[in-house]
């Protein structure tokens, strides 16, 4: 599905987990996805009213994304016993005929957590939330420091 302005949509994208032990997994029922760099700052504050730098920064990458409650198990015995304390990366594939690939890499994901919800003529879907240690997009490290 193109949008109006011709980005790429849900539908344009293919998310595969590589997991701990060489094993790949291709999400098939993923209903939502959210990734990115957070970051975290400081300011630095002097006499005068308002700050007077930046300090500090702190990244805060992380992602999150919902399945179907049956595609958690396939992916769960892919992993085995002890999965929450196993990092995933995950590569999700942008395509459109035509156009080149858009390609994003959420590094080292460590899910923290899932949490299953159902209602009444749904699936029942889980959402897995944690933290990554950085999400590269379309092969742009956010974290390299420039050359000058």
């Amino acid at each position: 599905m193109t949008t109006p302005r011709g980005e790429f949509a849900h539908d344009d994208l293919t998310i595969t987990a590589v997991l701990h032990n060489g094993k790949r997994h291709t999400f098939t029922t993923c209903s939502s996805i959210t990734y990115g760099n957070g970051l975290s700052s400081s300011t630095v504050g002097g006499t005068q009213p308002g700050p007077k730098a930046h300090g500090g920064r702190k990244a805060e990458p992380k992602c999150e994304m919902e399945i179907s409650r049956g595609e958690e198990d396939e992916l769960r015995g892919k992993q085995g016993d002890g999965w929450i304390y196993r990092t995933v990366d995950l590569q999700i594939v942008y395509s459109l005929p035509g156009r080149p690939d858009i390609i994003d890499r959420v590094e080292t994901w460590l899910p923290l957590g899932d949490e299953t919800s159902s209602q009444a003529g749904d699936p029942s879907m889980t959402k897995l939330e944690g933290n990554c240690l950085k999400v590269v997009k379309n092969g742009i490290d956010p974290f390299k420091k420039p050359r000058s």
